[in-house]
Parts: C-alpha cells; sequence; structure tokens
C-alpha cells in the first residue's frame, strides 16, 4: 500500500514481512525562495521531487530538483553533490543543462532547463530503426560528450531519456552519477541477494541487506534476502511489489556501493559489485537500444536472482532474432554494446557514436563523415579497408550535424550574464596565447575585454554557422551595379563589399567570371565561412534576409550562455581536431592544416543550442562600433549596443570569436578584435540574427 513500508524479521531460515503504517518523507519548498517562485510539483523518485518554478530574475520556467532525506543523511547529500558537479561539467545539445545550484531551509537543491516533451519510456514501442538510430544516436552523442569529461551516467534508461516537443533527445537525471576518478566507496556484498555455494553450511544470521526502490506507481519496496540452506542451489528472495518494481524504468537500486543503476539496464560486472566504467554505461545504451527496436529489454525475469542468473552467466539474445529486416551494421553495434566480456564491448560512448556516425553517413549517403583523425583504432581497420575496395572514400572531415541540416537559425533565450573577463582571467589568457605564439600576443588584444558588466538581453534567434562562399556569392550575384576592379575588389558605388583576390594560399574564397559576370565559390569550397568581406557588406546581406548582424552583446549570451562558460562548449581547452584554430605554421595544430573547414562540422566547437565554430573557423563582424573599454551601467546593461564611436577614432566595429589563424585564447568566448568596417580582413566572416527588439539607435543598413 501507498504510505506503508513492510517490517521485515527474520524467523529461521526465512524473513517475514508485515506492512507498517509510515508517512513517506518529503520536503515542500517555500511558494517563493531565493529568485525563484514554485509553479507546481513535476514528479518525485527515490532520490528527490523536482519542481517547475519561474526564474524571476531572467523571467523563464525551471526545473528544480530537491533532494529527499538530505537533512538527515550525509550520504545521499553527498551524492546528489556529486550529481550537481558531474551535469555542471557537461555542456552538450543532447544533455539538459544545469543552471546552478543552492540550498533552502538546510535542503539542497539543483537547477536545470524545464524541458518539454515525453521520456522514451512513455513512447509506444517497438519504434521503427530509423527512429531507434536517430535518437540512439543522440543519446550516444550526449553520453559521450559526458564520457569525454569522465562523467559516468550510471543509470541509463528509457525513462532518464526525454524526446522533446521539438524532437530534441535530452539526457536527463545524472543523479547517479559518479566522476571516473578512483573513488572510495563501501560496497554492498552481493552475495546477499545472489546465489551462494551450495556446499556453504546454513546460518540463521537474520537478514543480510536491503535495498530501497521505488515501483513504476512510486510505492517504495523493500527486496531481501534470507540465509539459505545447504542444499539450496538457488536464493529464495522475499519480494514485495516485486513484479512491478521489475517493469522497465521501476526498479532502482540506490544503496550507497557500487550497485547503483536499474537491474534491467545494469552491466554484468556492476552486478557482480565490480566498480562500473564507461563500458557499464554502454552496455545500459544497448539495452535501451534493443528495448527501442524490439519493446523489451534484452534481459527479462520475475525475480532478482533470475535476472542476476540471466545478465551474468546468459548472453543477451541478439537483436535480429527479434527483429526482422534489420540493417545488420546497427544489430552489431547494438549487439557488441551487450557483450558481457568487458573486452568483447565497446570501451566508452566516444566508439558507440563514431560507428553510429558512420552508419548514419552510409544509409543516406552523406558526403560528410567522422573525422578519421578521431577514430578508434578498433574501427579504423574497417574502413581503410573499405576505402580499398572503393566502397567508402572517408575525407579529412567532421561530420555535419543533422540538426543543423533541419533548421538555420537556433534561437538564444533571453538572458542576464557576466560580460567581460576580470584582471585575472584576462593575465591567464595572456600567459596562454604568449606560450603558444610568444611576442605575437599583445596585451592590449586582452585588456579590451573588461570591464565586467551585468547584461541582460532579449531572445533573439542566431544563425547556426557562418554564411558561406556559395551563399554570399549568390547575393552577390543578385546586387545590381557591382563593379569588380582590376585588383579584385567588389565595389558598389565606391564602397568596397568584398576583396577577392587571395591574400592567403591556398585560395579558399569566392572567383569572378567576368565574361559572364558571375560569382562562384573557388571549386570545392562551397561550404567554407566567406572571408575578405567589409562590415557594410555583411550587413547589407544580412538585411537582404530579414536579419542583422548580432550586436557584441548578444554574440557573447550565444558564446557562454547565462552560467559563463569559457568556450560555447564548456570550459575544457579547444582539440586540434574539433576545433578550427590555431593552424598556422607556428602554432600548435599547424597538423591540421591552413586554412577554415566546412561549417557545422566542428566536433567540439558547438553550443547547447546547435551553434557551431563561435570560437573557430572565422572570425565574425558584429554590429557594435568598437571602444577600448565597455561602458559599464548604474546596475543590469539591458540590450547594450555601442552606436558612437569615440571622437576622432577610425570608423571600426567589433570582431568576435577566434580564427583558424589565431591562437586558441582567441577562442574564448570574451575575447573581442576591432576592424575598419569599410576594409575585408583576411579571417572574417560573419552570421546574422533575427529579433524582435532592435538596439537602441540602430537604424538598419
Amino acid at each position: 500500500m501507498k504510505g506503508h513500508r513492510p517490517c521485515c524479521q527474520p524467523r529461521g531460515t526465512t524473513i517475514v514481512c508485515s506492512a507498517v503504517q509510515k508517512a513517506p518523507e518529503s520536503f515542500s519548498p517555500s511558494k517563493h525562495f531565493d529568485e525563484f517562485e514554485v509553479v507546481r510539483k513535476l514528479g518525485e523518485g527515490a532520490m528527490g521531487q523536482v519542481f517547475l518554478c519561474r526564474d524571476q530574475k531572467l523571467d523563464r520556467h525551471v526545473a528544480v530538483k530537491f533532494l529527499r532525506h538530505a537533512a538527515r543523511d550525509e550520504e545521499v547529500r553527498k551524492r546528489f553533490w556529486i550529481e550537481a558537479r558531474a551535469i555542471a561539467r557537461l555542456s552538450h545539445p543532447n544533455v539538459v543543462t544545469v543552471h546552478q545550484m543552492g540550498e533552502t531551509d538546510g535542503m539542497p537543491y539543483l537547477v536545470s532547463e524545464f524541458v518539454e516533451g515525453k521520456s522514451l519510456d512513455k513512447l509506444q514501442l517497438p519504434l521503427s530503426p530509423a527512429q531507434a538510430l536517430r535518437i540512439g544516436l543522440s543519446i550516444a552523442r550526449g553520453l559521450a560528450a559526458a564520457h569525454k569529461r569522465g562523467v559516468l551516467h550510471r543509470d541509463l534508461k528509457p525513462a532518464n531519456v526525454m524526446l522533446t516537443d521539438e524532437g530534441e533527445t535530452k539526457l536527463l537525471d545524472f543523479g547517479l552519477a559518479k566522476l571516473l576518478d578512483p573513488v572510495t566507496t563501501t560496497s554492498i556484498s552481493l552475495e546477499s541477494i545472489l546465489p551462494v555455494k551450495a556446499e556453504e553450511p546454513s546460518q540463521d544470521v537474520g537478514m543480510a541487506a536491503t535495498i530501497e526502490a521505488v515501483s513504476s506507481t512510486g510505492e517504495t519496496v523493500l527486496a531481501s534476502s534470507p540465509p539459505l540452506s545447504a542444499s539450496a542451489r538457488t536464493p529464495t528472495v522475499r519480494r514485495i511489489a516485486l513484479k512491478a518494481a521489475l517493469s522497465p524504468g521501476g526498479f532502482s537500486m540506490t544503496q550507497t556501493g557500487s550497485m547503483l543503476g536499474t537491474p534491467l539496464y545494469m552491466a554484468p560486472e556492476v552486478w557482480k559489485g565490480q566498480r562500473a566504467t564507461a563500458a557499464a554505461d554502454v552496455y545500459s545504451f544497448g539495452a535501451l537500444m534493443f528495448e527501442l527496436l524490439t519493446g523489451r529489454p534484452p534481459h527479462d525475469a520475475e525475480s532478482i536472482e533470475a535476472l542476476y542468473v540471466r545478465v551474468v552467466e546468459q548472453d543477451a539474445p541478439t537483436v535480429s532474432s527479434r527483429v526482422s529486416n534489420l540493417d545488420p551494421r546497427l544489430a552489431n553495434i547494438v549487439d557488441k554494446c551487450l557483450r558481457r566480456a568487458l573486452s568483447e564491448r565497446y570501451g566508452a560512448a566516444m566508439d558507440v557514436c563514431a560507428e553510429l556516425e558512420v552508419l548514419v553517413a552510409a544509409q543516406t549517403g552523406s558526403q560528410t563523415a567522422l573525422s578519421f583523425l578521431t577514430l578508434t583504432p578498433s574501427i579504423r581497420k574497417p574502413i581503410l579497408t573499405a576505402g580499398a575496395l572503393g566502397l567508402v572514400v572517408f575525407a579529412v572531415v567532421a561530420v555535419k550535424d543533422s540538426r543543423y541540416l533541419r533548421s538555420e537559425m537556433a534561437t538564444i533565450p533571453a538572458g542576464q550574464f557576466e560580460m567581460g573577463s576580470t584582471p585575472m582571467e584576462i593575465k591567464s589568457a595572456f600567459l596562454w596565447c604568449q606560450k603558444e605564439a610568444g611576442a605575437d600576443c599583445p596585451l592590449a588584444a586582452y585588456e579590451r575585454e573588461q570591464p565586467v558588466h551585468s547584461v541582460s538581453v532579449s531572445q533573439f534567434q542566431m544563425d547556426r554557422t557562418e554564411v558561406t562562399n556559395r551563399a554570399f556569392a549568390d547575393w552577390l550575384n543578385s546586387q545590381p551595379g557591382l563593379v569588380v576592379t582590376a585588383e579584385q575588389t567588389v565595389l558598389k558605388d565606391g564602397v568596397l563589399l568584398a576583396n577577392l583576390y587571395p591574400t592567403y594560399q591556398p585560395s579558399f574564397g569566392l572567383t569572378y567570371d567576368a565574361k559572364r559576370r558571375h560569382f562562384a565559390s573557388v571549386a570545392g569550397f562551397d561550404d567554407r565561412p566567406v572571408s575578405q568581406v567589409s562590415w557594410i557588406a555583411a550587413q547589407r546581406y544580412c538585411a537582404a534576409k530579414g536579419k542583422r548582424l548580432p550586436t557584441e552583446a548578444e554574440w557573447e549570451l550565444a558564446a557562454r550562455g547565462t552560467d559563463g562558460r569559457r568556450f560555447p562548449w564548456g570550459h575544457e581547452e579547444p582539440s586540434c581536431e574539433g576545433t578550427v584554430v590555431s593552424r598556422l605554421p607556428n602554432l600548435p595544430c599547424a597538423k591540421m592544416g591552413v586554412g577554415p573547414r566546412d561549417v557545422g562540422t566542428s566536433l567540439q566547437d558547438r553550443t547547447p543550442e546547435g551553434i557551431y565554430d563561435l570560437s573557430g573557423n572565422m572570425r565574425e563582424w558584429v554590429l557594435d562600433r568598437y571602444i577600448p573599454r565597455y561602458t559599464a551601467c548604474e546596475s543590469v546593461c539591458r540590450d547594450p549596443f555601442q552606436i558612437e564611436a569615440p571622437p576622432g577614432a577610425a570608423k571600426e566595429r567589433v570582431v568576435r570569436g577566434g580564427g583558424w589563424n589565431l591562437e586558441s585564447a582567441a577562442g574564448r568566448g570574451t575575447a573581442r578584435g576591432r576592424w575598419k568596417e569599410d576594409e575585408a580582413p583576411q579571417d572574417t566572416g560573419f552570421r546574422c540574427v533575427r529579433s524582435q527588439t532592435n538596439p537602441s539607435g540602430f537604424q538598419g543598413s
């Protein structure tokens, strides 16, 4: 019964349980606490309660999770803060975003984005293979981001994956996450719930262990094990509501120690009490995929002991034995995730993600595929073999995210953040630049990032990628009255729009056919970001599309978020393979080759909203006039825009972001540069925004 908890007492070799009235412990926050207003309760689980709240400062809805029993259970409280730290390290479109942590009335809480949609356990299963593959790839991407940062999920199951109303997939509830760094934990003796050797003598030792769980109805249940007689070949586990507890997403082992997770999706080694690794998450992913494809988890049973035997001692059935006409490549990936032996399973989600990316590219006939340099050794050999047979040709390019293909703009919610860098951050960035580029690092280039000031920005939409050569050439072809000079500059009414003559080699920009009076991309570089365009041309292009250039504040909010990320993806430094930075011969990523890469292909350089290349590829024009230091406001600067230039100053505009030819420190979300608005710098492109609110004083182009 709800509201009751069984009381179990040993009686000989059995355990007799009776229901005893006990009110469930819960916590109801005040209607208003800190900056939040409670709207309604969203749900409750073994670890805590979740409320929908309104953030009164930023005027947005958020999900606030309170920890059950935290006031009196220090171990559970510690686990909550592990959860908070673990998720806060993640920044990925397929992982729920954590905004902040706090405490009220002695109860800690975690504030995250409010995701509207339905969890996978609410879907009608099985899904079509195409649907399962699309969802599975998104889950693998989010899980790979976690593993790359040393974070385990440890409770991956359909109930912890949300399909949003916009069709995105979000990994939820890293509540059982553990850092991969070695930690000392008190393990549960699994002999208390699993079979013992037949030759062991019987001992009347009473109840050996209890494991709290929450059934699919939310009722607390208790699984316990009695001592076993010498003749027993299997254990007898007295169960209360066990059938409900074993339903998908139901039974959740959360006692302190190594057995954390949900039995139907737990890896064999975790069942045996071994310390979980990223491979355990891979097994859970395989079990989840198996269920999406077949409608049932790979192993099922009516008792804990039977489930243990099946998971630990029996191979999972092949997914193709349950689904007809399934692509054998997808079947092989799922089956490999479910291998009992760790040596036969993928070691981490990055390996799974890489193979799924290759499969999707092959199925869709995409010309873009996973960067060969990022593939694991285990899958490089098959790829080389396929290439030798002429079946697949893999260029050294990255995978273009499917979300970019579906929508050209991303929505950035209204938000307040601290814009700029502190003196300590400036010094750190300057020293980092000196380490990479030596004397080519003027301190003044970093000091222009101050002072730090509070900024509030209205909601806007931003192009997911930088404007490409092809798109800009198409726009030029639509403009009447253009003049192309002998020096390969493009003018209109005497105003410089673009410089076609490459000031670097090889050329990867635009060409002009004088006979046809036609602009085009350099062969093969249609999707490279356009550069050598003036601020005037960039703003006119955006205006022709019903958009404008972003303000400096809008650009920085998109790059850093309200949580003050160091880079668009988080705080981790850029990698040569994942971000297009530092690629000149004297810089650390020179091995990647000179020049930018196709837009929307960076594996690392993307924001949670799916905006690419804010840290690298090309620097970008923004709307504001350049001033050496920000103008601070009395309290909060609302939609700031610098319309006036300092007296006597050149007509300069701000450029933001890093580029392929700049040091890594230039790719921080706070970095800013400058250039004359009527010149066309070789390393600067642009992207556009659309907003219901125009900056004060802005009159368009």
